[in-house]
């Protein structure tokens, strides 16, 4: 059912998802799934409110997101670099 092209569709998540691992849970191993859970949603208000991201020209993806500027930001800079 996979047409051509949709594993680049794919590529973002598998990113962030080799991130997560890589930063967090490999580093802070999980004694059960309550507390995996509130580690990851840590983890992750701080990957969108406080770390700056190099894709996004060094800004926090929140900062952008709630700027007036966010509606004349250049998306096309993001889609510059090709994956291939």
């Amino acid at each position: 059912m996979a047409e051509k092209g949709r594993g680049l569709d794919n590529i973002y998540i598998e990113r962030l998802w080799r991130t997560v691992k890589r930063d967090y849970i490999y580093l802070n191993p999980a004694d059960n799934g309550l507390e995996l859970y509130q580690g990851l949603k840590n983890w992750f208000k701080n990957y969108n409110y406080y770390k700056h991201h190099q894709g996004i020209n060094r800004t926090a993806p929140y900062n952008l997101f709630k700027t007036k500027d966010s509606q004349n930001y250049n998306s096309s800079s993001l889609t510059d670099t090709k994956i291939y």
